[in-house]
């Protein structure tokens, strides 16, 4: 395996745990009345994650089961991500109750993930 190829997802990770572990005002900045501001951090990076990760995976030219199933390997490791992500900021304290909005938008963020990277390689893989 390439390890090079990774690098950048894990420093992509990295940088979620910092942001998802950041303290938040109080109130939470919402949207159209409902919806917090750190729900939408969450889904443009979940978007990234998956979009750095497939595109790692798919470069693994000596392994062909890896390239043929990264997309299913790197949506299935999102959720377990973002049940992860949730149950840490929820038993740190930052959040009193698990999000349902963070957990809708990571889901939405790592399906256009998959979808903008289909879109952009489309030529290439």
């Amino acid at each position: 395996m390439s390890l090079r190829h990774f690098i950048p997802g894990v420093l992509w990770v990295l940088v979620m745990g910092l942001l998802f572990l950041a303290p938040q005002s109080y109130p939470p900045h919402t949207y159209f009345g409902t919806i917090p501001s750190r729900s939408i951090l969450h889904g443009i990076m979940f978007l990234g994650f998956v979009h750095i990760w497939i595109g790692a995976l798919k470069k693994q030219l000596k392994h062909a089961s890896i390239r043929s199933k990264a997309v299913k390997l790197v949506f299935g490791s999102a959720l377990i991500l973002a049940l992860i992500t949730e149950l840490i900021v929820f038993l740190v304290g930052i959040n009193s109750m698990f999000s349902l909005w963070n957990l809708l938008f990571d889901i939405v963020g790592a399906a256009l993930g998959i979808l903008t990277f289909k879109i952009l390689y489309q030529q290439c893989y």
